[in-house]
C-alpha cells in the first residue's frame, strides 16, 4: 500500500513558530526549560483537572514531538537514550504532561513501515508541530492484538472502521488519531487519520483517580473511510526483530522516575521548611531525626537505582535500533522491563511513604502531594509488572523466551 494521504485531509495548519531541534543535548535542553514551565500550575492543573491544551502546544512549538523524525526526512532522529531523559525530565514537572506525549513517541516508530511517500507526508507533517494520538486498546479485549474488535471493511474506494477503543492518552490533543484495526486476513494495520475525520468521536471520560489531565478517554468510530493511503502495515513489525516494543516501553519507566523524583524532592523540601519534630525523638528538627534520615536514605537509594536501570535500559533500546537481531532486540526488551520493575518499585515506596517522613500536614489538599501518589498509582497499573518478572525469571531459569508482541 502507497501514495500520500488523501490531499483532501492535508488542511491542518502547521503550528506557528516551530523549532527544529538538531542533537540530544538540544532536546533535554528543551525539555528542561519547559519542565520549569509546566512545574508551575502542575499541582493545581490536577485539583481542577485543567487539561493542558497551551502546555501541549509549547511541547510541539519548542520541537520535542518533530524530534522522532528520522534525519533523512528533517528531523533529528532523536536516540532512546534522549528520550528516557526528555520522558523523566517532563513527568517530574508534571506527571500527566510526561504521559501525554507517550503515544506520540510510540506510534512514530510506526510510521518506517510505511511506503516512502507516506513517510515523508507523515513525518513532514511531525516536523511542523502535528501530533499522534491513539486509539489502540479495547475495554472488553483480554486476547492482544489478536483479539481487536475494530476491523477494516471493504467499502466503495477505500475501507470503514468501526470500533471502540478506551485509554486513549493523547488523542484529544492530537492532530492525528493512530486507529489500530484488524483485515479480513486478522492482520494489524495502523490508520493513521485527522481527528476531525466524520465518524471519528473522542470523549473527555477519563476518570482515573490519578493522571487526571491525560485525557485518555474514549474513542468511537463509526464508518470512518480510510483508503490505503492512509494505512500503515503494523503487522510487518512482527515478522522480523525490531525494538519497536521496547521504544514504546521506555518512556512509561523513565515517567514513572520523574514521579518518584518530584515526590522525593516535595519530601525533602517539606522536611527541611514545614515539618514539625515528633516530640518524643528529642531533636529540635525533624531534619536531624535518624529514622526521617534512614528513609530519606532508602528512597534515594531506590531512585538512584532506577535511573541506572532506565539508563542502561535505554542504551539498549539504541543499540537494538541499530542493529535489530534477534538477541539484541531482547536485551533491550528485558533491558526495559528491568527498568520499569525498578521504576515502578521506586514510586510506589517513595510517594506512598513521603507521608510518612513528612506527617499529618502534608495530606492537606492545599498542598495536593497526593497527587504522586496518585499519579504513580494509576500509571504503575498501565501493564502487569508482575509478567514483566515472569518473562525475566522464565528465560534465566528455562531458557523460555517470552511470547512475540509480549508487553515487557
Amino acid at each position: 500500500m502507497s501514495c500520500v494521504p488523501n490531499e483532501a485531509r492535508d488542511a491542518q495548519t502547521p503550528l506557528p513558530g516551530v523549532r527544529i531541534l538538531r542533537s540530544d543535548h538540544e532536546a533535554i535542553e528543551e525539555a528542561t526549560r519547559l519542565a520549569t514551565v509546566f512545574r508551575t500550575g502542575a499541582a493545581e492543573r490536577d485539583r481542577k483537572r485543567i487539561l493542558p491544551y497551551r502546555e501541549m502546544e509549547l511541547l510541539s512549538q519548542g520541537g520535542l514531538t518533530g524530534s522522532v523524525v528520522p534525519r533523512k526526512y528533517g528531523g533529528m532522529g532523536i536516540s532512546a537514550v534522549a528520550v528516557a531523559e526528555v520522558f523523566r525530565i517532563l513527568a517530574a514537572a508534571d506527571g500527566s504532561l510526561g504521559q501525554i506525549p507517550q503515544n506520540h513517541f510510540s506510534f512514530s516508530f510506526d510510521l518506517g513501515e510505511g511506503s516512502l511517500e507516506q513517510q515523508a507526508f507523515y513525518y513532514g507533517r511531525l516536523l511542523q508541530g502535528e501530533r499522534l494520538g491513539n486509539a489502540l486498546s479495547e475495554a472488553d479485549n483480554v486476547k492482544g492484538m489478536k483479539g481487536l474488535k475494530t476491523r477494516l471493511t471493504r467499502t466503495s474506494g477505500g475501507y470503514l472502521i468501526n470500533g471502540a477503543k478506551a485509554y486513549c492518552t493523547g488523542a484529544l490533543f492530537a492532530h492525528w488519531v493512530p486507529i489500530a484495526a484488524l483485515d479480513e486476513q486478522d492482520r494489524l494495520w495502523m490508520a493513521y487519520v485527522p481527528k476531525d475525520s466524520p465518524g471519528l468521536t473522542i470523549e473527555d471520560d477519563w476518570s482515573g483517580m490519578g493522571q487526571r489531565t491525560t485525557a485518555s478517554g474514549t474513542v468511537t468510530i463509526e464508518n470512518v473511510f480510510v483508503t490505503e493511503r492512509e494505512l500503515i502495515p503494523r503487522f510487518r513489525l512482527f515478522e522480523r526483530p525490531n525494538v519497536r516494543g521496547s521504544w514504546g516501553q521506555l518512556p512509561h519507566a523513565a515517567i514513572d522516575v520523574g514521579i518518584a523524583e518530584e515526590a522525593l524532592a516535595d519530601a525533602i523540601h517539606y522536611i527541611r521548611t514545614r515539618a514539625r519534630p515528633w516530640f518524643a525523638a528529642g531533636y529540635a528538627q525533624h531534619s536531624q531525626e535518624p529514622l526521617i534520615i534512614q528513609k530519606i536514605g532508602e528512597f534515594q537509594y531506590e531512585l538512584d537505582a532506577a535511573r541506572l536501570f532506565l539508563r542502561r535500559a535505554a542504551e539498549l533500546v539504541d543499540i537494538g535500533r541499530a542493529d535489530p537481531t534477534e538477541e539484541s532486540v531482547l536485551a533491550a526488551s528485558f533491558g526495559v522491563a528491568e527498568a520499569r520493575i525498578a521504576a515502578d518499585r521506586a514510586a510506589l515506596l517513595i510517594t506512598n511513604g513521603l507521608f510518612e517522613v513528612c506527617g499529618t500536614k502534608s495530606t492537606f489538599a492545599e498542598l495536593n502531594l497526593d497527587r504522586h501518589w496518585r499519579n504513580a498509582r494509576t500509571h504503575t497499573l498501565h501493564d502487569p509488572i508482575r509478567w514483566k518478572t515472569q518473562f525475566l525469571g522464565n528465560y534465566h531459569l528455562n531458557g523460555a523466551r517470552p511470547p512475540i508482541g509480549a508487553l515487557i
